[in-house]
């Protein structure tokens, strides 16, 4: 698909995360004035929370334990930020819209965290696998089964998803430059990736082959 004029190439290069991010949305049927929580601010959490906020949801909250990306998430449309470092999650959650979510996005993708978020949803809340776990996973079906939880499983994103977010970017009506943190050149690639081991202010790091 052929870049908008109006779009630069570092918001071009965005595109992809925030269609993974519409996609998801989309499948998690979020609807306006729902309650969504969001578990991981990198750029898919991000994205996530660009999409549910344009959908109107009533609430968008996410739990992120780097300051950076809290950060970001409230440039991007998050109604609120939770640190899971200091605060229970499900607490806070309920502290601040007086209610359980009704969408949950599990945007970590580690062990556990499926668990998790069956443990935080509400009676026939839906969550939504965003985050990939490259190894075995172990939860409780019990525990959804006593929710009736609808737990939709997303792959990457469809065609239509890519054509709507270059509209979106094209009219202005979403900015994805809170998620950009950092531009690396080729030689300072190798770097960039070791620093990802323990990441700090990174958030989404782009290459920029040439200057």
């Amino acid at each position: 698909m052929r870049l908008p004029s109006t779009v630069k190439s570092r918001e071009g290069a965005t595109v992809e995360p925030l269609a993974v991010g519409l996609h998801a949305t989309n499948r998690g049927k979020v609807a306006m004035g729902e309650r969504v929580l969001i578990l991981g601010g990198g750029p898919i959490g991000l994205a996530v929370t660009v999409f549910s906020k344009l959908a109107g949801a009533r609430d968008v909250i996410v739990s992120e334990y780097a300051p950076a990306r809290r950060e970001a998430a409230g440039a991007l449309g998050a109604t609120a930020v939770i640190d899971p470092g200091k605060e229970d999650v499900g607490e806070a959650f309920a502290k601040k819209t007086g209610a359980p979510p009704d969408v949950i996005f599990e945007c970590v993708g580690v062990p556990g965290m499926i668990q998790k978020c069956v443990d935080l949803s509400r009676p026939f809340g839906r969550i939504v696998v965003v985050g990939v776990c490259m190894v075995e996973d172990r939860m409780v079906p019990m525990s959804a089964i006593f929710k009736e939880a609808n737990i939709p499983y997303i792959l990457g994103y469809g065609r239509p998803d890519w054509r709507l977010v270059l509209d979106l970017l094209d009219s202005g009506r979403i900015d994805p430059r809170p998620m950009v943190t950092d531009v690396v050149d080729l030689e300072q690639l190798p770097a960039a990736f070791e620093a990802l081991r323990t990441p700090s202010t990174q958030i989404k790091v782009m290459v920029r082959p040439n200057n």
